[in-house]
């Protein structure tokens, strides 16, 4: 396969001729294969498309999960690019310009011109990066110096140029369209300024030379009282961190070996790549594994009580299906589980939202809590609320629960208060109720709620399925997050699909390999309703179904990614 040129002038022409290394070449042809082989700098001005509504939806959680956690095609780690997230300042700065995009199918092109990051007075950077038309990103590439790595500054400022774009062209009603593009003016040179006018935001460097001091060396005892003394100071000076005596006090809580296990530690670089089938397999063993005691428990409560402004208590519900998210884990169709939902869960510190609704209920917070003590302390003998960390439950450890307070009185004994409740006392034993609170600046609801057996136990393993199916294969190996493969089909010895009105025995036709298994046909099986898909038809088995697709149109794990089909296709067999 070779790049496709064209008669035309492309915006960079002769581009891939002039990559010295066989390595960067088979990598910059493979990316090409998303967009039918040809190469971005080949394609003629004229079939570019200068239009918004063309672009992908894009979010910035799509942006965060490629900058951070798409596996680097050198390496096979993860990008891990904590420096790119900050571009989007050079985004807001203008230097992003003449965003261009061409659809291929259900990817989308996109191609930019950037201002160096370095040397303002050179040519603009051209990178250019693909992505599903469902916002997920799928390769890149720049032509600067660091453009074989896929992440550099200009990759990240276009990725947010394109995420500024689609929320305003998002936000705007049919009025406002002319004038969707509300952004940044660009850019295109940075003028050269004398010294004395530009404001420096730091010192700049001494030049002179550094004298011997003639101060004595500190005595043990002056240096121990020293670092004794900035010990209590309010902040942690990072200098203790590098001393013996002192450098415990810096362990990361979240490796405390008293804590369970935190679920994104399951990543094995290993599985970067293992198909469907083996991360449920290994989901299966690691579900076996997992194990959250009464101890550890009560320290995890104990040491996240400031909630979400505490990073562990972000790192312990990382994985794990929590009260706001239970309802959609137990509605979601485990055979086609939401992608969202497994983000969200995944990866919660990406996935935060602020509404003025949360803004509303933020501010609010408070004067609500003080009006439900003052109504119950009326009503109960030393009434107290105190605040409340992360339960999480040591009979179903992929369950957590964040009580809004703990509530304990003589009289009713010790209990909390919340608006998602069941879930709160399955992972809560010690509560024994929960007080569901509506407050309002008009008028207070509270309503007594007690443990409802019936409904933990049908939901809790609608809620595990979906842990099995879902959460473990993204933690484990990035199934859902991880790069969707260009599909073909895979043909297989002895193998074939029955056709319904089709002439000629099976054995005139070419044998398609069925399902992950290659195992022919046997069993119940269900189709992929993607004509591209490699496989058609999989084992319910294989899949770890239990029962067939609710949905009338249903796509195999990796053709879900694609969202194409007709109908479902369902086989029945003895």
């Amino acid at each position: 396969m070779a790049a496709k040129a064209t008669t035309k002038r492309g915006l960079l022409p002769g581009y891939f001729e002039n990559l010295q290394q066989k390595e960067s070449k088979e990598r910059y042809l493979e990316k090409l294969k998303s967009i039918e082989g040809q190469d971005p700098y080949e394609i003629p001005r004229k079939e570019w498309i200068d239009d918004v509504d063309c672009w992908p939806d894009v979010t910035y959680i799509n942006v965060g999960m490629y900058l951070l956690f798409a596996a680097s095609p050198y390496t096979q780690e993860q990008l891990m690019s904590y420096k790119s997230l900050d571009c989007y300042q050079n985004f807001a700065n203008g230097w992003v310009r003449e965003v261009m995009c061409k659809k291929f199918g259900e990817n989308r092109l996109l191609i930019a011109k950037v201002n160096h990051s370095q040397r303002m007075s050179e040519k603009p950077l051209t990178p250019w990066v693909v992505c599903e038309n469902s916002g997920k990103v799928l390769s890149a590439h720049c032509d600067c110096m660091a453009g074989l790595g896929e992440s550099c500054s200009h990759v990240a400022s276009l990725l947010w140029a394109i995420e500024a774009g689609c929320k305003r062209r998002d936000s705007l009603t049919v009025t406002d369209k002319k004038a969707y593009w509300v952004l940044p003016t660009s850019v295109k040179t940075v003028p050269y300024a004398r010294v004395k006018d530009i404001n420096f935001s730091k010192t700049p460097r001494s030049t002179s030379t550094v004298k011997p001091s003639n101060v004595t060396p500190p005595s043990e005892t002056e240096l121990t009282n020293f670092l004794n003394c900035i010990k209590d100071c309010p902040s942690k000076p990072a200098l203790l961190s590098l001393i013996p005596a002192h450098s415990d006090f810096y362990v990361p809580k979240s490796v405390n070996p008293e804590l369970p296990v935190v679920l994104s530690s399951l990543f094995d670089n290993s599985l970067a790549d293992a198909d469907y089938p083996t991360l449920l397999k290994k989901s299966e063993e690691a579900f076996e594994l997992l194990q959250v005691t009464k101890k550890q428990q009560e320290l995890v409560e104990e040491k996240t009580r400031e909630q979400a402004s505490s990073r562990l208590w972000f790192r312990m519900r990382t994985g794990r299906i929590t009260a706001s998210k239970f309802k959609n884990a137990c509605h979601t169709d485990p055979a086609c589980p939401s992608h969202s939902l497994i983000m969200s869960i995944c990866h919660p510190e990406m996935a935060r939202f602020n509404t003025e609704a949360t803004k509303w209920g933020c501010h609010h917070e408070k004067t609500a809590r003080d009006a439900y003590c003052r109504y119950q302390k009326e009503k109960h003998i030393n009434f107290t609320v105190s605040d409340s960390g992360l339960f999480l439950s040591t009979e179903h450890p992929f369950l957590g629960a964040s009580p809004d307070g703990l509530v304990t009185c003589e009289c009713c004994g010790t209990g909390g208060c919340e608006t998602k409740v069941q879930l709160q006392l399955l992972c809560s034993p010690v509560l024994e109720y929960i007080d569901f609170v509506i407050w309002t600046e008009k008028a207070l609801f509270i309503e007594r709620t007690f443990t409802d057996k019936d409904f933990c136990e049908q939901n809790v393993s609608k809620a595990k399925e979906f842990f099995l199916r879902g959460i473990l294969p993204e933690l484990i190996g990035r199934w859902f997050s991880r790069p969707t493969p260009t599909p073909q089909r895979t043909m297989g010895p002895g193998n074939s699909v029955a056709h319904e009105g089709g002439e000629g025995s099976s054995s005139d036709r070419p044998s398609i390999a069925i399902c992950y298994c290659r195992g022919g046909e046997h069993g119940q099986m269900v189709g992929c309703d993607n004509d591209d898909c490699p496989y058609q038809w999989f084992h319910l088995d294989c899949l770890k179904l239990k029962a067939f697709p609710k949905s009338k149109t249903w796509y195999c794990p990796e053709c879900q990614k694609r969202r194409r089909g007709k109908y479902s296709r369902v086989q029945r067999a003895d």
